[in-house]
């Protein structure tokens, strides 16, 4: 037995409302409650405010939460939000004695419980976009942090920004958008000695991140171009336990992509990075230099019987998009070895309106580590024509509502080969039929069955699965 409702005062209103949701089970051993109290507010057509607390319950835990935001909406000129959202999961035991006198009860849960807390986090943004015109500015902080217990409590801390400024170019057949950007990424565990709520949280976050804040204790291109740079990394982690640091700048080229040839060939988009990571626990602390370079591709409807080209007639459309990335690393800025090469394809072909053929592929070769994994899958889809009515079989019943039959032929190649040791090769190899029933309005009925074969040095292994699913609406 449940219960459940949602009031909103008033109904339809320009300037704002304020809502009431609550839910609740009565069902001894599978015990449930949720509950919500929103107020939104848009004064202005370009400004948009909300403040939101809520919980929700199971079993023998509860997690309280609450929220704001503040939005304001430039038009052309750009947008500025900002959020804020605390939470906390505690120990819970249903009390339920009937609907109304759980809800008024359950208001309780707007203020912290004090007891039996297992955890908290703290989830913050901004974010700024200026549209560019030609040149536009895009800003995305985060500040973050968890805070729970293991075997002992302890708290991670998280701080994160990206700055870019877009430019766009636009040509006779051509816009081109450059971005040059800056990316800086801040993460601390530490062990407080106070830690009785969100006060001490925030004291401990705000306390040890200005230990070692990037806009204050590192000089933006040389912390990543530098020389002897660990030693600074070092000296401001005195009140941390554990800290690492990636500065990054990038420049990502990109254009607008359609369906000619040339974007079948030529990249819609250039994405090349060079950062740094500094990282300390307890007495080892090391740097490393990381680049990356990655081309990337994309088509739509090419060379189908829709396409630009319809060459190939016995398919309507398609799409396709494909990406390279080399990742290489070093100790020295300028002589960094090769780490990793990922290639991927995606590619689409689907016919007018009842089947669709899908290639996806990911190739990875490691250096650092030696080995090569490959993902690989084939997938075709195809769906039946609708019928009025179906008529299972073995028994006089009909159901006079519109049906189709949709189907699914699936293959998937894992494999993972380890030059350095054997004993880490393996590959799995999976078919799979799936045939569902979809009954307009009622549901659907859908079996399949798996066939898999795998191993590892001297393992192999097959086996089977069976399924069939129920799916109603009411």
């Amino acid at each position: 037995m449940a219960g459940g409702h949602l009031v909103r005062i008033p109904t339809k209103s320009k300037y704002g409302w304020i809502s009431d949701s609550y839910s609740r089970s009565f069902q001894p051993g599978d015990d449930y409650m949720t509950r919500a109290n929103v107020l939104h507010l848009t004064p202005f057509d370009f400004l948009t405010m909300e403040a939101e607390t809520n919980a929700s319950a199971s079993t023998s835990e509860i997690t309280q939460g609450w929220g704001g935001l503040i939005r304001v909406n430039a038009g052309k000129g750009g947008n500025i939000s900002a959020t804020g959202d605390l939470y906390q999961t505690s120990t819970w035991e249903s009390d339920s004695t009937s609907y109304f006198n759980d809800w008024s009860d359950d208001f309780k849960y707007i203020v912290p419980l004090d007891t039996g807390i297992q955890s908290r986090e703290g989830l913050s943004s901004f974010q700024y976009s200026l549209n560019p015109i030609p040149v536009g500015m895009k800003l995305n902080t985060t500040l973050e942090y968890q805070a729970y217990e293991e075997l002992s409590w302890f708290q991670e801390n998280r701080w994160y920004s990206d700055l870019s400024f877009p430019i766009e170019l636009k040509g006779t057949s051509m816009t081109l958008t450059i971005s040059p950007g800056y990316r800086r990424d801040l993460s601390q565990v530490v062990y407080p000695e106070n830690y009785t709520g969100f006060g001490d949280d925030l004291n401990t976050l705000f306390g040890t991140l200005g230990t070692q804040f990037p806009m204050t204790h590192y000089i933006p291109f040389y912390e990543i171009v530098g020389h002897n740079n660990l030693d600074d990394f070092v000296r401001t982690t005195g009140s941390v336990d554990e800290a690492e640091y990636n500065p990054e700048m990038y420049l990502s080229i990109s254009r607008m992509t359609g369906s000619s040839l040339m974007d079948l060939f030529v990249p819609s988009a250039i994405d090349v990075s060079m950062g740094r990571e500094y990282y300390k626990k307890q007495d080892s602390s090391y740097i490393q230099n990381d680049w990356s370079f990655q081309l990337r591709q994309s088509a739509v409807n090419v060379l189908g019987a829709w396409g630009q080209y319809p060459v190939f007639d016995f398919y309507a459309t398609d799409e396709w998009s494909s990406s390279v990335q080399l990742v290489l690393t070093g100790d020295e800025m300028w002589t960094p070895e090769m780490e990793e090469l990922v290639y991927q394809n995606y590619i689409t072909l689907a016919g007018e309106k009842n089947w669709e053929f899908v290639v996806d592929n990911r190739y990875t070769k490691n250096w650092e580590d030696d080995y090569i994994q490959d993902d690989f899958q084939l997938i075709l889809r195809w769906q039946e024509g609708e019928r009025e009515y179906i008529q299972f079989p073995f028994v006089n019943y009909l159901i006079m509502k519109p049906n189709h039959m949709e189907h699914e032929e699936k293959l998937i190649f894992t494999g993972y080969f380890d030059k350095e040791d054997s004993e880490n090769t393996s590959f799995n190899t999976i078919l799979r039929h799936q045939s569902k029933l979809v009954i307009t309005g009622l549901g659907s009925i859908a079996g399949w069955m798996s066939l898999g074969m795998g191993g590892e040095e001297d393992l192999f292994r097959s086996g089977f699965e069976l399924g069939l699913e129920l799916e109603m609406k009411f």
